[in-house]
């Protein structure tokens, strides 16, 4: 049961269901307007997005990409839908274990080229995502464009070209997702695309829930990628940077270490004035491409929505639903 100092406070907590109340001891200034938020676990969008249509779910910040082609989910939910460009962006991450592709960084560039990423926005996600130039939001102070460079832009031709002086992939590569995030069919394109273009043997992985994914990938499980993303924890080029890929940080998945990566974070963190510090910052982005940790594929604009019994729903920068906001009916 976890304890905070919020505006809502934890009051069980079991598999399927956490329930919040509001906290009686909070003396901020942004107090909750409802009495109680219960979140229901799922397992599947698809069985929550229902629920929302029906009334039966008041918020819902995960929209089936089934439902977002053509804009079904704005004609389904008529007058009660959002959408909100976040700080949150979507990479593939390679495996530290996985020789064939922690050493060889042009056949990372070369897969990460063979990556159609304006039509899977497109289609797929109907433009709630958009291709990723780099490994910042677009959405912070200090965000660059085009860090990423060649690696970021769709070109057969020339994925297939280094994907030969690469060497290639021996086996099958995997790409691991879970499965309660609504992410087969993205990464399926992906797959498909890397069969059609490159000729290699591709399938996916698909773990039963995300808590499996994080416990294979913390235990350095998993061969071939893993889909990894980052929503920010708070509105800086920096977030994007130092727990990822600095060495040792926290959520450096695949063990990335550089020394001058390491040394331009320390010159930046050290800088007394914002615009010099972005600037650095920006140059250490630039040496991730050098031997790239992961894939940069999209950020993000979250879709949300709501039931007819609630009001003044909203989404943060963060992508989190605003719950002090929200009223009933």
């Amino acid at each position: 049961m976890p304890i905070g100092a919020g505006p809502y406070k934890v009051t069980d907590n079991t598999a399927t269901v956490i329930t919040t109340a509001k906290n009686e001891n909070y003396t901020g200034a942004y107090k909750g307007h409802v009495d109680k938020v219960t979140f229901k676990i799922y397992n599947d969008a698809s069985p929550a997005y229902n629920d929302t249509v029906a009334n039966n779910l008041d918020i819902n910040d995960l929209i089936p990409t089934d439902q977002l082609t053509n804009d079904q989910w704005k004609n389904d939910l008529s007058g009660r839908w959002g959408i909100r460009q976040s700080g949150i962006n979507q990479t593939l991450t390679y495996s530290s274990k996985d020789k064939q592709l922690a050493g060889n960084k042009d056949l990372v560039k070369a897969l990460g080229m063979d990556i159609d990423r304006a039509t899977i926005t497109k289609q797929i996600f109907a433009g709630s995502r958009t291709p990723a130039d780099g490994w910042v939001s677009p959405v912070v102070d200090g965000y660059k464009k085009d860090q990423c460079g060649e690696m970021c832009k769709y070109d057969k031709d020339k994925a297939v070209e280094l994907y030969k002086r690469s060497g290639g992939y021996k086996g099958t590569l995997t790409i691991a997702v879970n499965g309660d995030g609504d992410h087969k069919a993205w990464s399926q394109a992906i797959c498909n695309g890397w069969k059609n273009d490159l000729g290699l043997k591709c399938q996916l992985k698909v773990t039963p829930d995300f808590k499996t994914l994080r416990d294979m990938i913390n235990k350095r499980q998993l061969q071939g990628f893993f889909r990894t993303g980052w929503q920010m924890d708070y509105p800086s080029i920096e977030n994007f940077l130092t727990p990822l890929y600095a060495t040792g940080a926290s959520s450096n998945d695949n063990d990335y270490s550089d020394k001058a990566f390491d040394a331009k974070l320390k010159e930046a963190a050290a800088a007394t004035d914002t615009t010099q510090a972005n600037t650095l910052y920006q140059e250490a982005e630039k040496i991730l491409l050098k031997n790239p940790p992961n894939i940069p594929l999209w950020t993000t604009s979250t879709p949300f929505a709501w039931s007819n019994k609630v009001a003044n729903v909203k989404l943060t920068p963060f992508g989190t639903i605003d719950f002090q906001s929200v009223s009933v009916k």
